[in-house]
């Protein structure tokens, strides 16, 4: 392994990028590494923002790239990043991720020391710009927050996911993921598909942790609800493409599940969960 390629997929990141830079900035690492920042489509000043910040960060000065994607869709934003990088191993480091100072030597001895296995994954920790409301400790999963399990795992999330660069090749993506202003995502889910049907493992390292900035529109019930919306639909995304793999996501497993769902939040009378199961079915099922 000769090194680790950070890439940072952009759409109009002008106020978060900045401790994302800063976190970066205070890597400590053994090994070579570089930063690769793509604008997809941004029509904000986030290339401004990143030029004018790296400009102090002596880590980041010397080598970080820029690049253009102009097809919108964050896993279009990946391949672009990946195919500008020099390194053998790429990491996908999100514009809110604060990663801590050890993140990248800790992903890089766990894969160097591990060759069955081709990805390893951290562990999100919320960082909310306001106190989150009541309901978010039950759904924060949603926001790539949390460990699933400290050991082999079947998916990680996309949100500092670390993995060999040659898994990706001939990947052919069929979902955008998050596109614009919508939540619809998936693509971490198929690259992880991807490795194991190349026969590779997957790890989760819950001590390799970092900060995932969550701002205040992002804690509202109307959030909440597009989020749910948006796993529906990429449930059936994902059942199209790997049946054997995504059972779980099978029609009738799916009603049941989602119905039994609905009405115990009803026996409840707690109206978020319904609303947030009625968003799910009706992505599910009418699209």
């Amino acid at each position: 392994m000769n090194g680790i390629s950070v890439i940072i997929c952009c759409y109009n990141s002008e106020q978060r990028i900045k401790p994302t830079l800063e976190h970066l900035n205070l890597q400590e690492a053994n090994f070579p590494w570089e930063l690769i920042i793509v604008d997809n489509n941004c029509t904000d000043a986030t290339v401004q923002t990143v030029n004018y910040c790296i400009k102090e960060m002596h880590q980041l000065a010397e080598r970080t790239n820029i690049v253009k994607e102009t097809e919108p869709g964050l896993n279009y934003a990946r391949l672009r990043g990946v195919k500008a990088s020099k390194y053998d191993l790429v990491l996908f480091c999100d514009d809110d991720n604060w990663l801590n100072e050890s993140y990248l030597q800790r992903g890089f001895d766990f894969l160097k020391n591990n060759p069955d296995f081709g990805v390893v994954g951290g562990n999100g920790i919320e960082k909310c710009e306001i106190n989150p409301p009541k309901w978010f400790d039950k759904y924060k999963s949603l926001y790539a927050i949390g460990c699933r399990n400290d050991g082999e795992v079947s998916n990680v999330y996309g949100a500092g996911m670390l993995l060999k660069k040659e898994l990706l090749s001939g990947i052919n993506f069929s979902m955008s993921d998050r596109k614009g202003d919508s939540l619809a995502s998936g693509g971490d889910s198929e690259i992880c598909y991807n490795v194991i049907s190349k026969g590779y493992k997957i790890r989760q390292l819950c001590d390799n942790t970092f900060y995932h900035f969550i701002p205040k529109d992002r804690l509202k019930n109307i959030y909440i609800y597009n989020m749910f919306y948006a796993v529906g639909k990429t449930r059936k995304e994902l059942y199209k493409i790997a049946p054997k793999h995504y059972k779980l996501f099978n029609p009738s497993y799916r009603l049941r599940k989602d119905i039994k769902n609905l009405f115990k939040a009803l026996l409840k009378l707690d109206w978020l969960s319904v609303k947030c199961n009625f968003y799910s079915l009706k992505a599910y099922w009418l699209n």
